[in-house]
Formats: structure tokens, sequence, C-alpha cells
């Protein structure tokens, strides 16, 4: 049987899937990541276990799920805080070298958006609107199989961006706003509190969701998806902050993102078994 590997990139873990043409994760390998290390130390976190699985199985492809700022189509790093020594570095051109194999890359977000659309929370659906919560915001849609980065997390909203509200300094944000006075706090102590019954954190969470609804009302009206998925750390929280994005769109499913882990190296190799299906 024939595979393509698909590489999530993050600041602290680094994770590998072999993935069939039917999007399926059949083997997967985690390793640490030092986004902050040497240029060597970087790709040889990357190098080692492509070629573990090279040794072992027919290849057709490597794509990469990596964080911006990157030239996707020319596979070059512009990151300036974390993976700051690759910048300016073709890593494609190095990939491809040291495997003989077509890579790809494409922005995370992006990456678990076309993983949902293929085998996931909205597989089967014709047009998908994808979320990423976590440190940051990641956004991007699925149209009859075709990705865009949404861009939501610069959205100017209130008195500054879209991120400010949705993000995990976002929720902290909003405890403080609705009168939170606890210090120390962040998501998962948020998370604990309102499943504890806490009536200032499940408003906080309650908030929270109709913060995101507001923001992405326009996009939403635009591009009238079927199915709206939610992934990220934050997005564990999904019971506590769906019920307002519900309300608001009664018409369109709003769900949790059902590979989690999985969804963005599956959405990493679609470019490759989209070249091999032609």
């Amino acid at each position: 049987m024939i595979y393509a590997i698909g590489v999530d990139v993050g600041g602290t873990t680094i994770s590998f899937g072999l993935v069939d043409k039917d999007y399926t994760v059949h083997k997967k390998i985690v390793k640490k990541m030092n986004s902050f290390g040497e240029k060597e130390e970087i790709l040889n976190t990357i190098l080692k276990p492509i070629k573990e699985f090279l040794s072992e199985y027919d290849i057709i492809g490597i794509g990469f799920a990596f964080p911006g700022p990157f030239d996707y189509e020319k596979g070059i790093a512009w990151m300036e805080h974390k993976f700051n020594s690759l910048y300016g570095f073709n890593v494609k051109e190095f990939i491809e070298k040291e495997t003989g194999l077509d890579v790809y890359f494409e922005n995370d977000a992006s990456c678990f958006a076309l993983g949902e659309y293929m085998n996931g929370a909205g597989k089967n659906s014709n047009k998908l609107i994808a979320l990423t919560l976590g440190t940051g915001l990641g956004s991007a849609s699925v149209i009859d199989g075709k990705v865009s980065d949404l861009n939501l997390w610069k959205l100017k909203y209130r008195e500054g961006i879209f991120e400010d509200y949705v993000s995990g300094r976002g929720i902290i944000r909003i405890y403080k706003e609705t009168g939170g006075k606890a210090k120390n706090i962040d998501g998962k102590k948020l998370e604990k509190l309102a499943k504890k019954g806490d009536k200032l954190a499940v408003e906080t969470w309650l908030k929270f969701g109709g913060h995101i609804a507001n923001g992405i009302d326009k996009v939403v009206k635009e591009i009238e998806p079927d199915v709206i998925v939610f992934g990220g750390q934050i997005s564990k929280a999904f019971d506590l902050f769906s019920a307002r994005i519900i309300e608001a769109y009664p018409d369109i499913e709003v769900k949790k993102s059902e590979l989690m882990d999985d969804a963005a190296i599956i959405g990493a190799v679609y470019p490759i078994y989209c070249k091999n299906n032609k």
C-alpha cells in the first residue's frame, strides 16, 4: 500500500502521520520540537521520523502544516520569533533534496480545515468554515475542495482585533470584563470552574461564544457554509461556549473537531493525493 506523510509542525511538538488515499492515519510519531533551536537541530527533528517512514513504507509525497509567516508555495520560512533560525531558508528544497520526494506546505489552520472537510466533522459537506482556538486564532474555509485562509485573527473588532477576544488571552480578557478577580487564571482553569458550576466562569464562556458569533457573522453570510467546525486547545471547552453560536446560526451545523490532532496531518497530504488522482 502507498502512503503520504503528513507533518504538523508546532512550537513545542511535531507530529508525523502515515496517511492513506482514504485520508486515514495509520501510524503516528510525535516528537518534542525546540522552535528556538539552531537550524540544524530543527531540520534533524523534522528529517529523522520522515526517514524512518521512508525506510519502511512506500511513500509518494510529504505535506507540511506549518505556522507562518511562511511562503507556502516556495517553501521558505519567514518567521522572526519561533523558528527564527530558519528565517529565509528554503525548507522545501532541503526536504526534497534529502528525500527525493515532492514536498508541499500549507498553513496549519488551512490544513486543519482540509482534514475536517475530507474525513472529519465536515465530511460530505460542500462548504466549511474552520476556526482553531488556542494561543491565537486560526481560520480557513473550504469550498468544493478549495481551501482559503480567512485571516480572521486581524479583523477589526471593537477597539482592537478579533483575536483580542477569541484566543487564550481573549477568554481571560472576557473573564476580567465580566468581573472576574482571580489571579493566575487561564482557559483550563476557567473550563474547570465552569464545569463545577461557577456562575462567573459559565457567563464568561457564553460571552466568548457570543464574540465568536459576532465576529464571524460577515464571512458566514458571504460563504453560507454547511458546517462551522472548531479545533485547537480551547475547543475542548466547546460545550461551554457553543450555545451562542448555535443560536446565531440555527441552519448551520456547528461542531467540534472530530479529528483533533490528526486533522492538520490529514489536510497536509491533500495536495499529494489530488495530484496523484488526476
